[in-house]
């Protein structure tokens, strides 16, 4: 029987927002990336204390699954006792097969970089590579959209998740699934159209599950997508927006390329968290604020 925990829906005033159990919820969060304690204990207490009403944080693939078939959802299961100690939801931001528009190291099973099947390649049968940022993020392969074989597994791992989340999230904080990250950042390598495809096909997954959640795409950009909005099994966007400037996120939030679950997905910057926090939710938008404590895991 499906069980429908989160989902999107819209109101009178023609502004969309999401429902959680059956409830209308106020999504504000903050997002954590994996810190160097290799725990995020103290992060989530630190979200609760600051009346935060999400934590959305990392949940790498190969943590989940370090051999084909064979699951392990014991870092999950931490991240949901200290959320219910500490009352708040939880938003998964899934790194699995596209990082930034490419495959990571960090992130995907090593089994899955062992076989060159999955890369996207050339003509001459030459894998495509990757963009790399620095030391922690080095360049690597680029997974190919078109994979059959690599979207099965991927959809499998989802599958086990979200069957797990049922029997061992009673009290439903796990409300959101942000599904892979920035697959825009490096323009879409196999292909817009067929990028979409792949993460739409993810997104049924999750909506056909039996823990099904509000799933959302997060894309390095200033203006939403009208090709994301479309898609059937994706419930919103968000801007990876780096400002301060409080006019650029009113202009974002009123954008009316996207009709769905609209929200800044990563925001990052010192000043103005209280206004830009205001300014999002008065111009119909949500908000993902980023605590950077990144270290690689």
């Amino acid at each position: 029987m499906l069980m429908k925990i989160s989902n999107i829906e819209k109101g009178k005033n023609g502004k969309t927002y999401m429902v959680v159990d059956g409830k209308p919820f106020l999504y504000n969060a903050v997002q954590s990336m994996y810190p160097k304690c290799k725990d995020y204990t103290e992060y989530i207490k630190k979200a609760a204390e600051a009346n935060f009403t999400v934590f959305s944080f990392w949940l790498y693939w190969r943590w989940l699954e370090p051999q084909k078939g064979v699951y392990d959802f014991t870092e999950i299961d931490k991240v949901i006792d200290v959320a219910v100690e500490n009352d708040i939801r939880l938003d998964i931001i899934w790194a699995g097969t596209n990082f930034c528009d490419h495959l990571d190291h960090r992130f995907a099973p090593k089994w899955v970089f062992c076989d060159s099947s999955f890369y996207l390649k050339d003509s001459n049968g030459i894998p495509y590579i990757g963009e790399g940022y620095n030391d922690v993020c080095p360049e690597s392969p680029v997974a190919d959209p078109c994979n059959k074989e690599l979207l099965k597994i991927e959809q499998e791992m989802f599958e086990s998740l979200l069957s797990h989340l049922k029997e061992y999230d009673k009290t439903h904080r796990v409300i959101a699934i942000q599904i892979e990250n920035e697959i825009n950042m490096q323009g879409f390598w196999g292909g817009k159209e067929k990028v979409l495809s792949y993460v739409n096909e993810l997104g049924r997954t999750i909506k056909e599950s039996d823990y099904s959640v509000v799933t959302r795409i997060n894309v390095n950009d200033y203006e939403m997508d009208e090709a994301i909005d479309k898609l059937e099994f994706i419930d919103g966007q968000g801007l990876d927006l780096y400002t301060d400037d409080l006019d650029v996120v009113r202009c974002c939030m009123r954008d009316e390329r996207c009709t769905k679950f609209k929200h800044v997905a990563e925001n990052d910057v010192p000043n103005n968290s209280t206004a830009l926090l205001v300014t999002t939710l008065a111009n119909g938008g949500f908000y993902s604020k980023l605590y950077a404590s990144y270290i690689s895991g």
